[in-house]
């Protein structure tokens, strides 16, 4: 929750390798490439969304989300699901999907945070959250700042790697009528990371990133049934400056059809259609897009007031590799004592990216992973 978040670490990192079965390696201090693992998968095997939009980097060498760069500043909520979970979310959701929102008012009226953190190594953090929410709707409004001089990740020098990230996030929806309701959401993230460049001797590697998310969404009730209509577009673009500039830029957009009905008094359907197209293009001549259409679904069913049964199937089909199939079968019991027991088995894949098929490094034979998975777990 937001209080977790923005009261223990600087880095989201931090926070997230205390769950179980969550940690991280870094090639440095905060803002430098992270790598987060789930259960000993990293980040291309996993999803992460920001407000329901996708921000791995389409661009990079495997598409993957750079969690060096996440501080807690600005953020509601964060969810981990652990697990293969394309049948839900598609490739890359082998080892799991980190759901990241950002923050939203918490009670009616006129409210609002603010943020200030001063540490060592020259580091500064602030954030400024207000907000609005009444019956009708909500809108939201953070802009944060962070900067620090760092420490130096190489053994052979004391030349300190900076970090410095503006931040900007936006939400609002706002009911119609008591059956439509529209809503839309957006960020901004512009940062540059300092690091020790490949050559020896020469400290002065530097990346920059520009990032650009947007979502509009519109939900209809009908009955039973809950109809949402949603359209988002990430934008990705990475520079490293110097004698030979090397240019990386990114971008999805993604059309997203869902669908929620209640059958019954025990179950309940999710289904839909989406159809995303990500496209790369870098300094090196990579000029290359793919078209992924989809359609997924998927059952809870509670037989008794203590357990309760999931079944979820997707297809995808890659305009690259043609059709994959997934799906996930869940089972969660609770028992006498506040004792839960939960089993999972579920299959997934990840599709290789546009740079490992079709870069001057890359094989245009590569074929998706494809992995199964069962968890069996109480608490």
């Amino acid at each position: 929750t937001g209080d977790e978040i923005r009261g223990r670490d600087t880095g989201a990192r931090d926070t997230l390798a205390r769950l179980p079965g969550v940690s991280y390696s870094a090639q440095g201090g905060l803002g430098t490439s992270t790598t987060l693992r789930i259960r000993g998968l990293d980040n291309k095997y996993i999803g992460v969304r920001l407000d329901g939009i996708d921000v791995s980097d389409p661009s990079s060498t495997q598409t993957l989300f750079n969690f060096g760069q996440l501080v807690g500043s600005g953020l509601s909520r964060i969810e981990v699901l652990k697990g293969s979970q394309s049948a839900l979310y598609g490739s890359e959701a082998i080892g799991g999907v980190v759901n990241l929102q950002s923050w939203r008012p918490t009670r009616d009226g006129a409210s609002g945070e603010a943020l200030l953190e001063v540490g060592s190594f020259g580091t500064v953090k602030g954030s400024a959250s207000a907000g609005f929410r009444s019956e009708r709707g909500e809108v939201a409004l953070t802009l944060g700042r962070t900067e620090t001089d760092g420490i130096s990740a190489n053994a052979d020098n004391d030349e300190k790697d900076g970090f410095d990230q503006t931040q900007i996030t936006l939400s609002g929806r706002v009911a119609a009528t008591e059956t439509l309701t529209f809503g839309a959401n957006a960020f901004r993230r512009d940062s540059e990371t300092e690091y020790d460049d490949l050559t020896p001797g020469d400290n002065s590697g530097e990346v920059t990133r520009d990032e650009t998310g947007a979502r509009i969404f519109a939900e209809l009730l009908t009955g039973p049934v809950t109809h949402k209509l949603s359209y988002s577009k990430f934008d990705i673009d990475r520079r490293y400056p110097g004698d030979n500039v090397r240019a990386f830029e990114g971008t999805r957009r993604e059309l997203l059809y869902e669908g929620n009905a209640t059958l019954g008094a025990t179950a309940k359907l999710d289904f839909g259609l989406s159809r995303t197209v990500e496209e790369a293009q870098t300094s090196s001549n990579l000029d290359e897009d793919e078209t992924v259409v989809s359609a997924f679904a998927e059952l809870r069913w509670r037989p008794s007031d203590r357990t309760t049964v999931s079944l979820a199937l997707r297809r995808d089909d890659n305009s690259d590799f043609g059709v994959e199939t997934t799906g996930r079968l869940g089972l969660v019991h609770r028992r006498d004592g506040g004792v839960t027991l939960r089993a999972v088995a579920g299959t997934g894949y990840r599709a290789p990216s546009l740079f490992e098929h079709y870069s001057g490094f890359g094989d245009p034979a590569l074929q998706p992973e494809a992995s199964e998975s069962y968890n069996l777990a109480g608490g």
